[in-house]
């Protein structure tokens, strides 16, 4: 803080005021944002050493086979979100997670991720499938680029697949009136019995697969979620055109009224194991239980929101 006021006073003996009040701001915004950056890698920093001396490291072949036991089986289909930054005791890179997933579910498994992007309302810029990077994380990030893997062509929450029903999964997920809602992606997931949802490092219940509640049927919800206009946005499709789509997105306000412990509470365990091994936390969310029970809760007037 000391720093800013030496800052801002030097600004303001060189430069009229309001030059001046613009580029503190700017200036000051930077700084903060540096020094916040900086206290979360201490903290990171200080967590990860932590978890390391009291349960020393995870290998892959450790953590394949505590997954293994949690229910992740060949064939599977497979959606899987994770904090890598939260993983502090695996010894392993990403792309060495990614491997340990593929092999687990073989060859006749499909293992499919997020691949969200932010794309301007209005069309302006558009969402470039090939191109465009993820904010799911780093894991979902090197897995979009891997080789083999595809995207769906949603421009706000495409899904990123490798195996045998991947395609299937996410073809014409433009096409669909909701980005989450019939069938999409998620939807002809939870249809199928061998679809599982795995998190690690996320908190019980941290799923992208709520949004499916959101949309599947929202004139059945107990509050409204989405906004009252949908949103255009533009896709530059393979071969170089630019397809026009009408999306639905959430109202801003919702967010603050997330309450994941007041759903998962509820759910069975059928629907949803949750452990943690070894600072590690893990979910496993059999997708097809998961849906009939989300939408019984739905029906009793409980969903994510409060």
């Amino acid at each position: 803080m000391r720093l800013l006021k030496a800052m801002y006073f030097a600004i303001h003996e060189r430069l009229p005021p309001s030059i001046a009040d613009q580029l503190f701001e700017v200036w000051s915004k930077i700084f903060i944002r540096r020094f916040l950056h900086k206290r979360r890698a201490a903290r990171m920093k200080a967590a990860k050493a932590l978890a390391t001396s009291t349960h020393g490291k995870v290998a892959s072949a450790e953590l394949a086979r505590v997954l293994r036991e949690a229910g992740v089986t060949e064939g599977d289909i497979l959606f899987f979100q994770c904090s890598f930054n939260d993983l502090h005791t695996f010894d392993g890179s990403p792309l060495e997670l990614i491997q340990l997933l593929s092999n687990l579910i073989g060859t006749s498994g499909t293992l499919l991720m997020p691949a969200y992007t932010h794309v301007p309302a209005g069309g302006s810029e558009p969402f470039r499938p090939a191109n465009d990077a993820t904010y799911a994380g780093i894991v979902s990030e090197v897995f979009r680029r891997s080789p083999g893997v595809i995207r769906s062509l949603h421009p706000r929450h495409s899904i990123c697949g490798l195996g045998p029903m991947a395609e299937y999964l996410l073809a014409q997920h433009q096409s669909c009136a909701r980005a989450d809602g019939p069938d999409s992606p998620f939807d002809r997931m939870r249809r199928r019995s061998e679809s599982k949802i795995l998190t690690l490092g996320l908190p019980r219940g941290y799923i992208s697969f709520l949004h499916w509640l959101e949309d599947f049927e929202p004139e059945k919800l107990p509050l409204v979620v989405h906004r009252a206009a949908q949103t255009t946005c533009s896709i530059e499709m393979p071969d170089g055109t630019v397809l026009r789509v009408q999306d639905w997105q959430a109202r801003s306000d919702v967010a603050a009224r997330l309450s994941l412990d007041r759903l998962f509470r509820r759910v069975s365990a059928d629907a949803c194991r949750f452990t943690c091994f070894k600072g590690i936390a893990i979910g496993l969310y059999p997708m097809m239980p998961l849906a009939r029970e989300l939408l019984a809760l739905r029906d009793d007037g409980i969903i994510h929101y409060h």
